[in-house]
């Protein structure tokens, strides 16, 4: 991610399995094969432990290739890494949730409109024993927030409008897994 989005503009939303990306290489042949013959997946492995035993977590399975295409075959293409989310509806006995203290006073403005104003709050109850952490969906992640200070009575302010979410570029291309007889690279995005 290049660039978060500013107060108003559209989050990012990507998805676990839209972070990588997976291509054919080293087609070129080892030897001289008559019948073409296509890449294959293996089984999937089974799935991780969850990540939490109650309020959710997520979990993995991973596949490999079993087989590389030969020359003139194709190359198994899909991901090869899976998520899900799972103990999703699973409360926490004597668990404890997170709790955060009220927002403190907005600070002055020195400038309005140009100038910024922040206040900011603390956790006053940590979690324990399974409870919902401060940084989850379901509990506010901020504990400062900044905004424009607004302009002053009778006037407005000509702010730009907010910007969304920006993606940066791909990474390289990984070393191919075979220089001839069918192989894979990949590529991801590397979130900030």
């Amino acid at each position: 991610v290049v660039k978060h989005a500013s107060v108003g503009g559209q989050p990012c939303n990507v998805a676990q399995n839209q972070l990588m990306e997976v291509k054919p290489c080293g087609e070129g042949s080892c030897d001289v094969v008559k019948d073409c013959e296509d890449g294959v997946w293996g089984q999937w492995g089974g799935w991780s432990d969850c990540t939490k035993s109650c309020r959710g977590g997520f979990r993995l399975a991973h596949r490999r290739v079993a087989k590389e295409a030969n020359q003139c075959g194709k190359p198994a293409e899909g991901v090869a890494t899976k998520i899900e989310s799972c103990n999703d509806g699973i409360h926490c006995s004597g668990s404890v949730d997170c709790e955060l203290t009220e927002w403190t006073r907005w600070s002055d403005c020195d400038k309005p409109c140009s100038g910024v104003r922040e206040r900011s709050r603390g956790i006053k109850v940590h979690p324990k024993d399974g409870g919902v952490p401060c940084g989850s969906q379901e509990k506010a992640t901020s504990l400062s927030e900044m905004e424009h200070c607004p302009p002053e009575p009778g006037t407005t302010c000509d702010n730009p409008p907010p910007e969304g979410c920006k993606f940066g570029i791909w990474s390289e291309w990984s070393d191919c897994s075979a220089t001839c007889d069918g192989g894979q690279m990949s590529r991801s995005w590397k979130v900030l």
